[in-house]
């Protein structure tokens, strides 16, 4: 029995599968309101006093859980980390964008707790001092050699991932239609 090439018989399974789905909703909720859901759903299945002393609870250990864990900064993969992303971004940078960035780090690492004084600095130096090299007018870029040592051996050139500078961004359409 040929049941002829397998690309007809898929798109009748797609048709299928798209038949027999509920509709999408007809916007996406922000998790302030997912939330709201979840939390009903739960004290309609199990009673609000369940729910509660569970959220009670939960935010109980989680108390204890980060009395005791302190977060750690590494400086030298920060410092990785920092470099990766302004490179990845921008291509050519200048201090103050791996300081912004750095500072972006720690505010992620350390979850919004402050900071000893200089500690973005030190990740700046570091990265500049180990993973960066001057690319003229005070501007830096990325050593790939030293960020990616094995993967950049026998490649081409490496480009950043970005646009031109130069080239203006996409607003819309350019001008209207000639007549």
């Amino acid at each position: 029995m040929d049941l002829g090439p397998r690309g007809a018989d898929t798109d009748v399974d797609r048709q299928a599968a798209d038949g027999s789905r509920p509709p999408k909703l007809p916007a996406a909720r922000s998790l302030s309101e997912l939330r709201a859901t979840w939390r009903d759903s739960a004290i309609r299945a199990f009673g609000a006093c369940v729910v509660y002393r569970l959220a009670e609870r939960a935010r109980a250990a989680a108390a204890a859980v980060w009395a005791r864990v302190r977060p750690v900064v590494d400086v030298a993969l920060a410092a990785v980390d920092t470099v990766a992303v302004v490179y990845v971004m921008r291509g050519a940078f200048q201090h103050r964008h791996l300081l912004a960035e750095a500072r972006r780090h720690l505010s992620y690492v350390l979850r919004g707790r402050r900071h000893g004084p200089g500690l973005d600095e030190r990740i700046v130096q570091a990265a500049d001092d180990d993973y960066t090299r001057p690319a003229g007018r005070r501007m830096m870029t990325a050593n790939l050699r030293a960020l990616y040592p094995r993967d950049t051996e026998n490649q081409a050139v490496l480009r950043p991932l970005t646009r031109a500078r130069s080239s203006p961004a996409i607003s819309g359409p350019a001008s209207p239609p000639a007549p």
